[in-house]
């Protein structure tokens, strides 16, 4: 489990493809988007830019390979 934070506040995950938001006191996680569509899959590190307008990530590609 890992997350990236962009305010004291405002946090995000990735499960798969799904990018989830969770804004503090509320502790539900909202989904933001879905990159399968992108060929985008196993996403497994975020991180956002410091004034939070960026994000990058690692994740799979969308081929699987032999």
């Amino acid at each position: 489990d890992y997350v990236a934070w962009r305010s004291n506040t405002e946090l995000y995950t990735a499960a798969g493809s799904r990018i989830f938001r969770m804004r503090l006191p509320d502790t539900t996680w909202v989904l933001v988007d879905d990159l399968a569509a992108q060929g985008i899959r196993r996403i497994s590190r975020i991180a956002l830019s410091p004034d939070g307008s960026r994000m990058a990530l690692v994740a799979d590609d969308g081929e699987p390979r032999p």
